[in-house]
């Protein structure tokens, strides 16, 4: 059943455009409240979604592998109605579900739990949701949590760098006004303590021996009635410089049509205040200061207490440091871009390689796919799954060390030629030697192990049984699969019902009866079991 449109969709689509995060990266803060949220709930699924007029996009997902899904078969697109949390215990006994194609087919949805994620304008733009595949419940606590972390949801895309949408513009506007009202509102608090914990003689005590500079003056007048010794000491007066004269008659404050104007503002709002203020000392040496001015009784009298803070040693530090933190951000994506590089060269070597006897290129992409689905069908872990599908396209990398003589001679090969193509697995580890990538460590290894046979007849180092990788066994079967299924310059394709006889065959001899019985239980969706058509799912072709 599909689900409504809100009563103002025009007002929610518009709230979403404004914050600019559609078909964004990944981010980590988000992907937190994802792990989160399925680990309070107890689900191997969730997901912070975003919905537009045609899709639920995902913004970070656990347990799935898609990006997007239609709106009209989306779960979200009901629970952005509601007004709280939307629960499902059983996806298939619910009238608007049932038909689901993801309750119906895989990954065969049955429990779905989702807040909706609502602007401070009131807009519900999407949706943090946890999901089951099978019929699930949440405490009250598991509740409770959940609409927590979408609130924190929200407090992200708030929190997320301006631009320069409207919604960009009123999000820094309010964070400024609340800045402002914080910084006021410390100020009160420090006033309303001052009224409570200082008699006369402990105040004094505490404005001798102060390490901030503090100056009292009448609130009519801008007079000097008082100044610490810290003060005295900071900008190298005496006392007899100060007392009994108005602030702007000190050459420190030698501004005197912008002092007397901030005396009067002082007077009208009760407080001032200059996070770095330039200060001249009687040598003639400028400090950057915190100045802070405010109004208060004390002894039944309203005085004005002038704060004096030094910070210039801490403005060199926190330029030190800042310069530290760039630097340092400057290191860490110089190292990621070396990284980027170096996969990137890699996958084009592969390519390159896989081109010279493989038009299309898909070879290797065809291979990391059914690989990924062997090891999802031996139950490997998810981060193992993955870290498959991203290494075994780079198996025969090692092909590019090898001639277009030996790799595309139509014939048998001979025994020496044989000889050499077999380096190619060497050559590959080589290429893929010495990184600290765990994924170009696996890629390492099956590079070098794809070719080992069970029986111990492989090459290069003929290892057999378990002592053999088994990311080298799991690739070794879909790498064969794809080779006999796909036209080569020294072959025609074979029809996959062959080729998949094959492969048992050879079961306990060339591969591990465990990945055949595997790779025996997967499909083939879109390949006709009679022709060499590729069976790569179109959105990785």
């Amino acid at each position: 059943m599909n689900a409504q449109l809100s009563d103002d969709e025009a007002g929610r689509l518009e709230a979403l455009r404004q914050y600019g995060i559609l078909d964004t990266a990944p981010e980590q803060e988000f992907d937190d409240l994802t792990h989160l949220a399925a680990q309070i709930c107890g689900t191997p699924i969730s997901a912070v979604t975003l919905v537009d007029e045609e899709r639920q996009w995902f913004k970070s997902r656990l347990g799935l592998d898609i990006l997007e899904t239609p709106r009209d078969v989306s779960f979200c697109a009901h629970a952005i109605l509601e007004n709280g949390l939307m629960l499902i215990p059983d996806a298939s006994v619910d009238e608007r579900f049932a038909d689901n194609p993801f309750v119906t087919s895989d990954p065969h949805i049955r429990f779905y739990a989702g807040v909706p994620l609502v602007t401070p304008e009131g807009q519900a733009i999407g949706t943090l949701c946890v999901l089951d595949t099978v019929p699930h419940q949440l405490d009250g606590k598991q509740t409770d949590a959940l609409v927590r972390l979408g609130r924190q949801a929200v407090t992200l895309l708030e929190a997320r760098p301006a631009t320069t949408t409207e919604k960009g513009r009123s999000r820094q506007a309010r964070q400024r006004a609340e800045h402002q009202r914080l910084l006021v509102a410390a100020e009160t608090a420090r006033r309303d303590a001052d009224k409570v914990m200082f008699s006369e003689v402990r105040y004094r005590r505490l404005f001798e021996a102060a390490q901030d500079g503090i100056l009292i003056l009448n609130v009519e007048t801008g007079q000097i009635e008082d100044i610490n010794p810290f003060l005295c000491e900071l900008l190298g007066y005496v006392p007899d410089d100060f007392l009994g004269k108005q602030l702007w008659e000190i050459g420190t404050f030698r501004d005197i049509v912008a002092n007397q104007d901030a005396f009067r503002e002082l007077q009208e709002r009760r407080y001032i205040r200059y996070d770095d203020l330039p200060l001249e000392t009687k040598n003639g040496h400028v400090i950057s200061v915190e100045f802070v001015s405010n109004v208060y009784m004390c002894a039944e009298k309203e005085v004005v207490q002038c704060n004096i803070r030094d910070i210039t040693a801490r403005k060199r530090a926190k330029a030190t440091h800042a310069y530290s933190v760039l630097l340092e951000a400057k290191v860490q994506e110089r190292t990621q871009d070396l990284e980027r590089a170096q996969i990137d060269t890699l996958q084009r070597l592969a390519i390159a390689s896989e081109y010279r006897d493989d038009e299309t290129g898909l070879h290797t992409k065809r291979v990391g796919v059914t690989a990924g689905r062997i090891a999802e069908m031996l139950n490997l872990p998810r981060t193992q799954v993955d870290l498959i599908l991203r290494s075994a396209p780079l198996h025969d990398v090692g092909k590019i060390g090898i001639t277009d003589a030996i790799l595309l001679k139509p014939g048998k090969l001979t025994d020496e030629e044989f000889d050499t193509m077999r380096q190619h697995t060497v050559i590959g580890a080589k290429i893929l030697s010495g990184s600290a990538s765990p994924w170009l460590q696996m890629a390492e290894e099956i590079a070098l192990t794809h070719h080992e046979r069970w029986d111990g007849r492989g090459y290069p180092q003929r290892l057999a049984g378990e002592n053999i990788a088994l990311v080298g066994r799991i690739v070794a079967v879909a790498d064969v699969f794809d080779a006999l299924t796909h036209e080569r310059p020294y072959k025609k394709a074979w029809p996959v019902e062959d080729a998949i006889a094959e492969i048992q065959q050879q079961s306990g001899k060339q591969f591990d009866p465990v990945v055949v019985a595997a790779f025996s239980s997967l499909d083939f969706p879109g390949m006709p079991l009679s022709s060499g058509t590729s069976y790569l799912p179109a959105v990785l072709v």
